[in-house]
């Protein structure tokens, strides 16, 4: 019966072992893409970690690793879109800073302080946000640099 239905059973070590030596390694379209997405410093560790082993997990599987076409076809129709979206997320984040900006200023003019209070407060809060967004914008030029981003495909 065991041999007819082998799902419904668990695995021996050795079936483990004999899976972890035979398998082919089929890495899913959106792990590719995800690298669009992660920091910079997600993929410095990647490769800290890969260093640190000698790269020799990729040396041991390096020939059952495989992209089939339809992972390939799908990176490549979807890669643009992916790269937008990453960069989108900055758009958004100057947007809501903005946002926060303008609400905070409508709020201490409706509650009656002082028109120079409430000017010292939006400069304040505008010179944070400022720099808040040239940090950002940094990380976004670096972004475009390290993943060879050309700017037409920026949204």
């Amino acid at each position: 019966m065991k041999d007819l239905f082998p799902g419904y059973y668990s695995p021996s070590d050795e079936d483990f072992l004999e899976l972890w030596q035979k398998c082919i390694f089929i890495f899913d379209t959106n792990v590719i893409l995800d690298f669009y997405e992660h920091r910079n410093e997600t993929h410095e560790d990647f490769f800290k970690v890969l260093d640190a082993i000698n790269f020799k997990v990729l040396d041991a599987i390096k020939d059952r690793l495989w992209i089939p076409h339809q992972i390939a076809l799908e990176y490549h129709e979807n890669r643009i879109n992916r790269i937008k979206q990453a960069e989108s997320n900055f758009t958004t984040a100057k947007k809501l800073l903005d946002q926060t900006t303008e609400t905070l200023s409508q709020n201490f003019n409706s509650q009656c302080f002082p028109p120079e209070v409430v000017q010292e407060m939006r400069e304040n809060v505008k010179k944070v946000f400022d720099t808040f967004w040239d940090k950002l914008a940094s990380c976004r030029e670096e972004l475009i640099q390290i993943r060879g981003i050309s700017r037409d495909s920026a949204p």
